[in-house]
């Protein structure tokens, strides 16, 4: 078993999940936000809040990534993307109440760009996994 295989170049798979990470971070502010009403917070403010949370988090999981040598440790910080990446997934509409109208921001842009983007980052995790194995793979049979 190996142990400390360093990945010396970074995938191309890491910095398109910090791109991604990025465009959500923005999209979820800007592109697709939830509704905003001025007389009271509606019940999809905190959704967009707790998703605004963790496009930093998934921001900060990249960056680990990218500076993290050990193909064993990205293959750890890939699990972790692809599980919050679920979680914010099922935020929108399942944990935390979205508006019931179809026609709300919250429903049409929110949730499907959430979706959308979720789907990017367990697909991107997922690649850096397989090539962080295949380079596990490729340094035991060397040794052997």
């Amino acid at each position: 078993m190996i142990i400390n295989k360093k990945c010396f170049k970074i995938s191309f798979a890491e910095p398109v999940l910090l791109l991604a990470a990025v465009l959500y971070a923005v999209g979820i502010r800007y592109w697709f936000p939830v509704c905003m009403s001025m007389e009271k917070v509606m019940s999809c403010h905190w959704a967009g809040e707790v998703l605004k949370a963790m496009s930093v988090l998934m921001i900060g999981l990249a960056l680990i990534s990218i500076f993290l040598p050990d193909a064993w440790g990205k293959i750890g910080v890939n699990i972790s993307a692809a599980g919050i990446s679920v979680l914010m997934m099922l935020i929108p509409g399942r944990v935390i109440s979205i508006c019931s109208n179809e026609a709300m921001k919250c429903r049409q842009g929110t949730s499907v760009g959430t979706l959308i983007f979720t789907l990017i980052f367990i697909l991107i995790a997922i690649v850096d996994m397989v090539i962080c194995a295949s380079m596990l793979a490729s340094e035991k049979h060397k040794r052997k």
